[in-house]
């Protein structure tokens, strides 16, 4: 799971590796910025995405993304962009449930 971010954003390798043992949590991540992104400009600090949004209905009703700079983390939210930290986002991840298949041998 390190290539995109190895590829996108390099120099926030040590942030995920922090992030390896909550990887069965993790369903859905990004990194960037990606060239063949429309939504991506180059000038972009790089970054990790890290999506728990819940979805219905090919929408999305709670928009959870948590995302990772090399100076900044913070959670977005449809209320904005709330300042955060990675202790927090380790806290979150600590509190999510696993699932079973975190516990097999």
């Amino acid at each position: 799971m390190t290539s995109l971010v190895d590829k996108y954003a390099p120099t926030l390798r040590d942030e995920w590796l922090s992030l390896q043992p909550f990887q069965d949590v993790i369903v859905s991540y990004s990194a960037g910025p990606q060239p063949q992104c429309k939504r991506d400009s180059m000038d972009e600090p790089q970054h990790i995405d890290l999506d728990f949004s819940t979805w219905e209905g090919g929408e999305i009703i709670i928009l959870c993304v948590w995302i990772i700079q090399k100076d900044r983390v913070f959670c977005q939210t449809w209320d904005g962009d709330r300042p955060s930290s990675m202790e927090q986002l380790w806290n979150y991840l600590r509190q999510l449930p696993r699932p079973a298949r975190s516990f097999h041998q």
